[in-house]
This record gives C-alpha cells, structure tokens and sequence, in this order.
C-alpha cells in the first residue's frame, strides 16, 4: 500500500536576526559613547569643585574682615584639609576657630602678589591685610582668587584647564 501523499510543507517564515558581530559592533559604539559621557561628566564635576572651592576662599575673607571689623583681629589660615579663621583670643581665652572643609579632591594655596607662599593671612582690626592671592586647584582645573589687602575687593579667574 501506497503512502498518502505529504500534505505541501508551508513556506518558513521569513526570520531575521541579529549576528552576533552586529550585536558587538553596537556595544562597542554605546561603550565609547559612555566612556565619553563620563569623561566629560567627570571634567564638569572637578570645575564645579575648583569654583566651590573658589567662592569659599571669598565667602571666609569677608567673613574674616567683617569679625575684624567689629574689634576681633583674625586670620585666614590654611589647615591640611579645611580653610580656618581664626579669631584672635580675648582676656585670656582660647582663640576661636571657624573652620571650612574644602571640598574633596581640592587643594587651596595662599600666596602674596610676588608668588611667595603664605601659611595665613592676617586681618587687622580695620579690615585690612596685604594683598593676596588663593589659588586653587583639583584633578583638571584651577581657579585663582586675587584679593586686594586693604579694600577686601575680590577677583576671581574663571576655572579652567590646567596649563
């Protein structure tokens, strides 16, 4: 006896894919686009960090020559992680300190207008210290503040790549 004829096989459906070298091809183009997001993510967190740490130096010497002002010399110092006024002792006590963190990843450098290195700043009871400049840095960038002794009037330079 005879087979029955086979039914006709339907067509396959038309089936694509991805190969595997076109799935890598386009992890490695995501990839690079990430590495490039994240450098540059990277640069802008570290300026952000230098300008934080430029308006610090700002905020504390006005807050230094307001104490001075009102009949409590200071200085502006730099401790290894903090900047720091401190408040000159009166009758006998301890001198007052008012500390600042820098932010992480930053270094604050004081120095006078001939680029001799400064370890404070002394404000007198005027207001008053000699000219000044902060210059701080992080992984990329830098920023200089230049401060005029006798009026406080502060500059800043913009933060930007280091030379």
């Amino acid at each position: 006896m005879p087979c029955p004829p086979r039914p006709p096989r339907a067509a396959a459906p038309d089936r694509r894919a991805f190969t595997l070298l076109e799935v890598l091809a386009v992890i490695a183009i995501v990839g690079a686009a990430a590495a490039v997001a994240m450098l540059s993510l990277a640069r802008a967190t570290d300026a952000a960090r230098v300008r934080t740490g430029a308006a610090l130096v700002q905020d504390l010497d006005a807050r230094a020559r307001v104490l001075a002002r009102q009949g409590r010399p200071c200085s502006l110092r730099l401790d290894a992680d903090a900047l720091v006024i401190a408040i000159e002792p009166i009758a006998g006590r301890a001198p007052r300190l008012i500390r600042a963190p820098t932010p992480p990843g930053i270094t604050v450098a004081f120095s006078d207008t001939d680029a001799n290195p400064l370890r404070a700043v002394a404000i007198d009871a005027r207001g008053r210290s000699p000219d000044y400049r902060a210059v701080v840095r992080g992984n990329g960038a830098t920023s200089t503040v230049s401060i005029a002794g006798l009026t406080g009037w502060r500059a800043r330079h913009a933060a930007g790549a280091r030379p």
